[in-house]
């Protein structure tokens, strides 16, 4: 069963108890005086007094030490007045007789005192079994583990309180758990950090308050946990940021400064006026040129391509896709492109201008970077398309993974010529809905496979 609060820090006994306690210390020894009360001209004040003595540990082990000291007092008046001789009196006419009186009020009185002590004992251990158990489950947890409003739900139910409200230093907003009915707290703590716990309930005092303390001191290691853990992501975010930044230039960098320096050494050698420049000279200088500015174009297009899919701005028409007019359309000035794409193959889920893009980037690097024949290949599977892009050449290289498109776009693959192509690819394939994976040609190569939905399933 869940514990419902911390034990009472004085002797565990509840209100309840000891107030059966008290009851039975005014009723108790006066019920048994009256029910012995017919046979006092007979009775042994030697066998009447641990009948008493008794009642008072019953009462101590019941309703505590306040109880069994008002039965050991009223015991004692009420067998000197009515048990012992001279009766009705206070007086005591045998020494004897107040030897035992005597010693049946210290007993008694010891004996409560050691029942107490014992009831105090066990309340002690089991309210710092309660803690420890409590402040272990909040600190062995690992960072970020236990949230703040986690923490303050606790404190709510071990004290039983209306309301706890935790405001970290410096923080506008507060952290809250319940609902405050007064406009003034019972408790305002401040930790160590500098943030406030407010409490709304049952006040705490000595104990209680020095737990209330430790459990405000775990709700600040809490907030700290929590923007510890904030930071750490955002650490690692930005460290991701700058690594793709990073790759994504160091990728790019030959590819921009290439065609820059074939666009500078044509322009410079034209305008020179040294030498004697004949009409072919010039003609493969301006058709250097005008290849490299044509690299230069797509090399930028694929940089706006790439800042679009991180920034999610792709814009999607999916649509039926006739997939032998697209890889036709692709392959129309790469007459060394071989295709194998049924006339008759289902059409294909897809947006025409993306899957348009996604081909001629598989082609354009399956040509720059694979080398020997190039295939684009399409067939019907279980479940969709397939469109694949086969070169012969030397395959993936082995520093770089297996399937360079296990990543998302934008991360290990971004650290090679061909990188930016790839990220491009795959982030438009999940744009379409669609997967792509690349793996090693028979007899040598690299073949990349773009799956999509059919537009007829």
């Amino acid at each position: 069963m869940e514990q419902r609060g911390v034990p009472p820090p004085v002797s565990g006994l509840g209100v309840r108890r000891r107030r059966v306690g008290l009851a039975g210390a005014v009723v108790g020894p006066v019920a048994f005086t009256l029910a012995v009360l017919p046979w006092r001209n007979d009775a042994d004040l030697g066998a009447v007094l641990p009948a008493y003595f008794l009642l008072v540990v019953a009462i101590a082990v019941v309703g505590g030490l306040a109880p069994a000291l008002i039965a050991a007092l009223s015991s004692f008046l009420l067998a000197t007045w009515f048990l012992t001789r001279p009766f009705d009196t206070l007086s005591v006419d045998r020494s004897d007789a107040l030897a035992q009186l005597v010693v049946f009020v210290v007993v008694a009185v010891v004996v409560s005192l050691v029942v107490e002590a014992g009831a105090r004992s066990r309340a002690l251990a089991a309210r710092r079994s309660a803690e420890t158990t409590v402040m272990s489950r909040l600190t062995r947890s690992s960072v970020g583990a236990t949230p703040v409003d986690s923490v303050l739900a606790e404190i709510r139910r071990l004290f039983e309180l209306d309301c706890v409200v935790f405001t970290p230093a410096g923080a506008t907003e507060a952290v809250s758990v319940g609902d405050p009915h007064d406009p003034d707290p019972t408790h305002r703590i401040t930790t160590s950090g500098g943030s406030t716990l407010e409490t709304w309930g049952a006040p705490a005092f000595a104990d209680d308050l020095s737990l209330l303390r430790s459990m405000a001191d775990a709700s600040e290691r809490a907030w700290q946990e929590r923007l510890l853990e904030h930071e750490a992501a955002r650490a690692l975010a930005l460290d991701e940021a700058d690594r793709v930044r990073t790759a994504l230039l160091a990728a790019v960098g030959h590819d921009l400064r290439t065609p820059l320096a074939a666009i500078k050494t044509a322009v410079t050698g034209l305008r020179s006026g040294e030498g004697t420049w004949t009409d072919e000279d010039r003609d493969d200088l301006l058709a250097a040129a005008d290849d490299s500015v044509d690299r230069l174009t797509a090399l930028i297009d694929n940089l706006l391509a790439m800042s679009r899919i991180e920034a999610g701005a792709v814009l999607v028409r999916l649509e039926p896709v006739i997939l032998v007019e697209v890889v036709s359309r692709v392959l129309i000035d790469r007459p060394d492109v071989t295709m194998n794409v049924p006339d008759d193959l289902p059409p294909a889920l897809a947006d025409d201008g993306l899957l348009d893009r996604v081909l001629a980037n598989l082609v354009d690097n399956a040509i720059r970077h694979g080398g020997g024949a190039v295939e684009v290949a399409a067939r019907v599977v279980s479940g969709g398309i397939e469109v694949a892009v086969v070169d012969h050449g030397t395959g993936l290289p082995t520093s770089r993974s297996a399937d360079p498109f296990a990543a998302r776009p934008g991360s290990d693959r971004v650290g090679t010529g061909a990188g930016l192509g790839l990220a491009i690819v795959a982030g438009l394939v999940d744009a379409m809905s669609g997967t792509v994976r690349a793996g090693t040609t028979p007899g040598g190569g690299t073949t990349v496979t773009v799956r999509l939905p059919r537009a007829d399933s």
